[in-house]
């Protein structure tokens, strides 16, 4: 019987002198999970998650052989105390919640694996970031629009169904924002968000109605159809006055526009999300930092779809807030290549002269 899918609790790297562990023995997905040696109430409340002799052993190490990190299932807790011999022993307690959603996130990808390529559907992901209008789909080292197109001529060889789009066409197709999902259909995924989350969400946007991205009764959003697949922008999680400042922004809840997007993801039946270079908001929604809860928004709006993230190499920082965040495995690649630039006539003087201002200053 060949296994589709490893689930590893053993804390720590494998890795031997060549670079391999037993794991990858079965060339099938291996997912971490994090038997935390803190009780669940500090869980609870740390917005850390784990504590860091719990992120270095189950999250941060496991990484370098490449595994999936897929949350925390259990928490130690004080047995009942032995009256002999004064004492209680600590043992682990299972988190049955978090064995759920670590299932489902196990079950996204093995669904993904086993459905036949061709009825495979994607949704290729977009920043909106810094959000001028002549950087649609910035992304740091990449020329996103010309690589999505690039990535769906890839696909359809190898036999998604993904139609023929034109990379000129792109942009402008993008812009219309003319695909919309009813009011009502939000409201009944909204309804199914955790209360805590639904509260916050109105205490600062107000109402659905009230969304910038609502017209005529519905969501609008940027997206555009590529065979059973679609490529879409990534919409606003606040507002575009203060966008700068809410780009990393870890306190402020995202904005209906915003959630309604990765629900109606959802709702589509969406088998993996792709978001296309650095970087996206999603990981960096109100949460915790790893082994998120239910209640963390980058959980609440993916919930256990798998997430691919081409993402540049040379950001491994960020690119470790994606995988612990959102479960993303990214895929690093290079940085553009570097190319002789002219240095014009006096620019050369002008940087002297300007490291020297640079250094009087300081004097």
């Amino acid at each position: 019987l060949a296994p589709v899918a490893i689930v590893n609790a053993t804390a720590f790297s494998a890795r031997d002198a060549t670079g391999t562990t037993p794991l990858d023995a079965a060339g099938v997905p291996v997912f971490q999970v994090a038997l935390a040696t803190s009780d669940r109430a500090a869980w609870a409340e740390a917005a850390r998650g784990l504590s860091p002799a719990d992120l270095a052993m189950h999250v941060v190490l496991p990484e370098v052989d490449g595994r999936l990190f897929a949350g925390v299932a259990s928490f130690k807790d004080a047995a009942e105390r032995d009256a002999e011999l004064q004492f209680a022993r600590r043992e682990h307690r299972a988190e049955p919640d978090r064995i759920a959603a670590i299932a489902d996130r196990v079950h996204g990808w093995i669904a993904l694996g086993a459905k036949p390529v061709a009825r495979r559907r994607l949704a290729i992901v977009l920043s909106t970031y810094p959000g001028k209008t002549y950087q649609m789909a910035h992304a740091v080292g990449l020329d996103a629009l010309a690589s999505v197109t690039a990535m769906l001529g890839d696909l359809a060889e190898a036999g998604y169904a993904t139609g023929s789009p034109n990379a000129a066409h792109l942009p402008d197709a993008l812009a219309e924002q003319s695909i919309g999902w009813p009011l009502s259909a939000y409201h009944a995924a909204f309804d199914a968000l955790p209360a805590g989350l639904q509260a916050d969400v109105t205490a600062v946007w107000g109402a659905p109605e009230d969304d910038p991205a609502v017209v005529d009764g519905a969501f609008r959003f940027a997206a555009v159809a590529a065979g059973d697949s679609l490529v879409a922008l990534q919409p606003e999680r606040g507002s575009p006055v203060v966008r700068a400042d809410e780009y990393h922004d870890l306190s402020r809840c995202p904005r209906h526009g915003y959630i309604a997007f990765y629900l109606w993801l959802r709702t589509l039946g969406t088998d993996a999300l792709v978001h296309v270079g650095a970087h996206g908001t999603l990981e960096w929604l109100p949460g915790k930092a790893v082994a998120l809860s239910d209640a963390c928004w980058p959980e609440a709006l993916t919930g256990a779809m798998p997430v691919v993230y081409p993402f540049i190499v040379n950001d491994p920082g960020e690119a470790a807030q994606a995988k612990r965040r959102i479960g993303a495995v990214t895929i690093g690649h290079v940085p553009p290549p570097l190319v002789r630039a002219d240095g014009g006539t006096g620019l050369g003087r002008l940087e002297a002269l300007l490291d020297e201002f640079s250094n009087a200053d300081g004097l």
